[in-house]
């Protein structure tokens, strides 16, 4: 997966690492990790996006309004990226959007890489540049996302953890066992 450790102690290590080395095995938790550095880059640490949402049946949070296959959905965002290409204003395709919390703020969200956006929406978003337009494709629709600005760039890592839980082993298990044992029986419980 690519998480990065709880501790800030290994995230620092991890974030001097070069592509391809690797960190660990280590404790962390009640884990031990195994961490390879998958990919260096400079990504934004937060963007500006106006997009317009083209759902279709079986997509999250679709509800039984929603009629448009995927093929409809993809043809219809791929309509509307035309018209604003073509010189259509954005705001005035908006009341086609049927995410209807950021057409109040004119199609407009901002926010970080961190928080908990489809990835593909947000992959699109800070691994691209301002004025970049584009229809993508995530678990909810058809998105037709315009970058409007990006936050400072900062260094960036991509991890792979391979994570085994830390498990008692039989020796120590029976031992638990006995000492338990030992102990209640010591005082008078059986």
């Amino acid at each position: 997966k690519a998480l990065m450790p709880a501790s800030k102690e290994f995230k620092e290590k991890l974030m001097n690492l070069d592509v391809n080395s690797y960190f660990g095995p280590y404790k962390d938790g009640e884990y031990y990790k195994l961490s390879k550095v998958i990919e260096v880059k400079q990504l934004p640490d937060s963007v500006k996006v106006r997009h317009i949402l083209i759902p279709y049946v079986g997509g999250t949070r679709a509800d039984a309004s929603i009629t448009k296959t995927q093929v409809e959905a993809k043809e219809t965002a791929d309509s509307i990226l035309a018209q604003i290409r073509g010189g259509a204003k954005f705001m005035d395709l908006l009341d086609l959007s049927s995410d209807k919390v950021s057409n109040e703020n004119d199609g407009e969200i901002e926010f970080a890489f961190t928080d908990s956006y489809a990835p593909e929406f947000r992959d699109f978003s800070f691994e691209n540049k301002v004025g970049d337009l584009q229809v993508v494709k995530t678990a909810f629709g058809y998105h037709i996302i315009e970058i409007l600005s990006q936050g400072e760039r900062q260094k960036a890592v991509k991890v792979g953890n391979l994570s085994l839980p830390i498990e008692p082993s039989e020796q120590t298990i029976d031992d638990v066992y006995n000492k338990t044992s030992k102990f209640e029986i010591s005082n008078g419980h059986n």
